[in-house]
């Protein structure tokens, strides 16, 4: 779930695509320190256990382009 900074603003339901699989659980998001790179724990569909992802600068754009 996304909300957009401001007051009284819509809130989006965004549905990450990483590797051609759709992200059902997004757990303890961190930055990196020598990178822009988001990582986190997370289990995409079919998946049953966590694993580590990571989400690049250009990946996060296009989830914003998709909130548009």
């Amino acid at each position: 779930m996304v909300r957009r900074l401001g007051t009284n603003t819509p809130v989006y339901i965004a549905t990450p695509v990483l590797d051609g699989k759709a992200m059902k659980e997004i757990k303890h998001p961190a930055n990196a320190v020598d990178t822009q790179d988001l990582f986190f724990l997370g289990k995409a569909s079919g998946e049953t256990v966590y694993s580590f992802y990571r989400l690049t600068p250009s990946g996060l754009r296009t989830i914003q382009k998709s909130l548009s």
